[in-house]
């Protein structure tokens, strides 16, 4: 028996990563019964997004614990420590081969590894680890999120040997390795996982505006500001119809003093439902990230991954993550500054070229042959099969 739990995120939040993860496990484990723990909407967007992966898996649901605003970090602290707790009720009644937590808090890693190494000792458990090892980064953090970093990085060197990690990235693992944590030789590094689409767009007809857009978090933290700084100067392609700038999904106060006439803001007011979110955004050409070297260091952007799936080609500013991947599969452009991307915009205007060259067409569709959820599972199968020392 193969026990996965997701006690942390809810709605259409980590939804397609979820998916993925879950969809390779069914396939690795094909034979085994399967059980998922999860919010209620979490499940119900699990099942709409590939249900035809999740034949014979017992979904159980539990209610989303954090709702208030004023109470909101004693309820994330409180209700996943509960939703851990019963996890384990349930290992511990079905002693299932494995378990796998799909995301976990600081707070509740500590919890975890404390039950780990004294109550569930010959438990063999993965655990998924997302944005909260940004919380380990190197750069200024405020007091809580140090705080948070202290938190994980004790309950990390705290894990028994039966708990191993996986990182979404080999970016992140040579990151990760530079810590010095206890756990080293347990953080195993895949590629980020997604179900992608196997129909690649073959071109994007020119004749209508070329259509540029960012999406995902957005406030000026992400340097999501700069996108409409990049907008402002098109302002005469943009009155020409030639090309137009959009944003999707909630867009945060920081934000304010940044928004202009030159981007048209899809429902900046709210965090959209995952189909609604993916239609809009398939209506692009290119996407457009402006992280730094400070962003993403020791994790994942399901952004990049969605661009691909939707068939976007990707332009990033330099940064670690974007530029490793970039460099590997070829299905985007890295710059150095806003400048330059200005300029190859400038550039593909003025020689009307087609958005998707056919290199990067091949490379894309490449790319989706190399990782569908049978080749991704395969990965992952080879990796479960390393003994424990």
């Amino acid at each position: 028996m193969i026990l996965i739990a997701e006690p942390v995120h809810f709605g259409d939040v980590h939804i397609q990563v979820n998916s993925a993860f879950i969809a390779m496990f069914r396939q690795i484990y094909s034979k085994d019964e399967m059980e998922v723990l999860a919010e209620k909407n979490h499940i119900v967007a699990l099942k709409s997004n590939v249900e035809s992966h999740f034949d014979n898996i017992k979904f159980k649901a539990f209610r989303k614990y954090s709702n208030s605003r004023f109470f909101y970090w004693p309820q994330k602290i409180i209700g996943e420590w509960y939703q851990i707790f019963k996890v384990l009720a349930i290992a511990r009644k079905k002693k299932p081969e494995l378990l796998v937590w799909l995301c976990l808090f600081p707070t509740g890693q500590l919890l975890l590894q404390f039950l780990s190494t004294f109550l569930f000792r010959r438990q063999q458990q993965i655990i998924v680890l997302h944005g909260e090892m940004e919380y380990l980064a190197t750069c200024d953090k405020k007091l809580v999120d140090r705080a948070l970093g202290g938190i994980l990085r004790k309950a990390l060197n705290a894990s028994p040997r039966h708990v191993r990690f996986i990182v979404l990235g080999d970016s992140i693992k040579k990151k990760v390795d530079q810590l010095g944590l206890k756990c080293a030789d347990r953080i195993w590094a895949i590629q980020h996982p997604y179900i992608y689409n196997q129909q690649v767009k073959r071109y994007i007809q020119r004749k209508t505006t070329l259509r540029i857009c960012t999406f995902g978090v957005l406030k000026k933290t992400k340097n999501a500001h700069l996108f409409f700084q990049l907008a402002e100067r098109f302002q005469t392609e943009i009155e020409a119809g030639k090309i137009s700038f959009h944003t999707v999904g909630k867009i945060y106060p920081d934000m304010e003093a940044y928004l202009n006439k030159f981007v048209e803001c899809y429902k900046p007011d709210q965090f959209l439902p995952q189909q609604e979110y993916e239609q809009v955004i398939a209506q692009n050409s290119i996407s457009i990230f402006c992280y730094d070297e400070n962003m993403y260091q020791m994790s994942a952007s399901g952004t990049l991954h969605e661009s691909l799936r939707l068939g976007l080609l990707v332009y990033s500013l330099n940064n670690d993550y974007y530029k490793s991947f970039i460099d590997k599969h070829k299905v985007g452009k890295v710059f150095m500054s806003l400048d330059e991307m200005y300029l190859e915009l400038s550039q593909m205007l003025k020689h009307e070229q087609e958005i998707c060259e056919r290199d990067y067409i091949n490379n894309l569709a490449m790319f989706f042959e190399k990782n569908s959820v049978l080749l991704q599972s395969e990965i992952l199968r080879n990796l479960l099969r390393l003994p424990l020392l």
